[in-house]
């Protein structure tokens, strides 16, 4: 299928470009030709009537959700997206759609649970493992996003042709991974050189009973009494 057929070329865009992309899907490799808000709004009409029919076809749920991104409903975008990966947990370019476009944690965590399956069920995959790494360094965790590229690539298992751009995207990750933990130190130095500044404590302040007694006392002292000498 049409979808199938650009998978390729979304992983391998991914690679170059090492970072989670937001490209644009076509079945050709040409940018398609921008379409109006009304055919878009036509297209999902008919496609949400077919989803009615054949709710189990995740490729419905993949172009209804291209069709939503083109018309700016991002949100309902990512709900297509993941819609389509929990019918199809191999739709790999579902996936990378969604890591480019939601910014729902519990959403991306479900994806990654079930790409984390997958991976278990087919460890060899390499688009499965770029797909995970890509949800994994949109959660910000970039070492196991690395990981899961770096098993694979000492597995053997990454084609010739495609290990100079794995092992680009793994030395990018790793940039990052490297690049959060010593923003990671700095902030905790920086908490802790706080603490130590801890300001000279304020010197007690006499209470108005001191005051009072010291007041009372001053009254009862007469010439020649208590401090003041008797003789000259």
């Amino acid at each position: 299928m049409r979808i199938k057929a650009t998978l390729l070329a979304l992983g391998l865009l991914c690679l170059v470009d090492a970072v989670p992309a937001c490209a644009q899907v076509s079945g050709s490799g040409r940018s398609p030709q921008p379409q109006s808000p009304e055919v878009l709004a036509s297209e999902l009409r008919l496609l949400r009537e077919q989803v009615r029919l054949h709710p189990e076809d995740c490729q419905l749920q993949y172009r209804i959700g291209e069709v939503l991104r083109n018309l700016g409903r991002t949100s309902e975008a990512t709900v297509a997206y993941a819609s389509a990966t929990k019918l199809s947990p191999d739709l790999y370019v579902a996936y990378h759609q969604l890591s480019g476009l939601s910014s729902d944690p519990e959403q991306l965590d479900e994806a990654i649970a079930r790409l984390t399956a997958r991976c278990q069920e087919k460890p060899d995959e390499l688009m499965g493992r770029v797909a995970l790494s890509e949800m994994l360094e949109k959660r910000g965790n970039f070492q196991l996003a690395a990981r899961v590229l770096i098993d694979i690539t000492y597995a053997n298992k990454v084609p010739e042709k495609y290990k100079a751009k794995v092992s680009g995207r793994i030395h990018h990750l790793l940039a990052l991974a490297k690049s959060a933990q010593q923003q990671e130190v700095t902030e905790v130095t920086v908490a802790e050189e706080q603490l130590d500044v801890v300001p000279s404590p304020l010197p007690a302040q006499p209470s108005k009973r001191s005051i009072a007694s010291a007041k009372m006392k001053d009254a009862r002292e007469v010439k020649g009494v208590g401090k003041v000498p008797l003789l000259p």
